[in-house]
């Protein structure tokens, strides 16, 4: 019994090695994770004065260009825009079509390492539309996730 065991244990395993590939994935696909020196924390803070949004807490997500740890909802197209720029975010153009003329505004901010090298960019925009389409894909992020910088 117990060799039969060790058998299935181990034939378990061999499957699930050869079933599942090496390193991170994502929902579309295994990806290489790559040592590449870039890690950031992307913030769209609270809108400010009345308007549509009525959200009171920022939004608040890593960016990990190795994919380790990874809270970004776009990893692989914002870690491409912001190494291909060394991090100049303002280099990066929108994505998309314009911005209302809602005015209800909200900074946005980066602050980490791009090639090992710091960044602090903020920037106040009209709207948190006008933010998750001002520089490419860097704030894309689903505007209802509410995390606080402590977590």
């Amino acid at each position: 019994m117990k060799n039969l065991v060790a058998v299935l244990a181990a034939v378990a395993m061999g499957v699930s090695a050869a079933v599942l590939p090496a390193g991170p994935v994502r929902a579309d696909g295994p990806v290489a994770a790559t040592p590449s020196g870039t890690t950031l924390q992307v913030v769209i803070g609270v809108p400010r004065g009345s308007g549509p949004s009525d959200r009171t807490r920022p939004i608040v997500v890593s960016l990990r260009c190795d994919l380790v740890g990874n809270e970004h909802p776009y990893p692989v197209e914002a870690c491409a825009e912001v190494e291909a720029v060394k991090g100049d975010i303002d280099a990066i153009p929108p994505t998309g079509a314009g911005c209302t003329d809602v005015w209800q505004p909200v900074r946005i901010s980066v602050s980490g390492t791009v090639a090992d090298q710091p960044v602090r960019w903020s920037e106040e925009v009209s709207n948190e539309g006008c933010a998750v389409i001002a520089h490419g894909h860097v704030f894309r992020l689903p505007l209802d996730k509410t995390v606080s910088p402590a977590g």
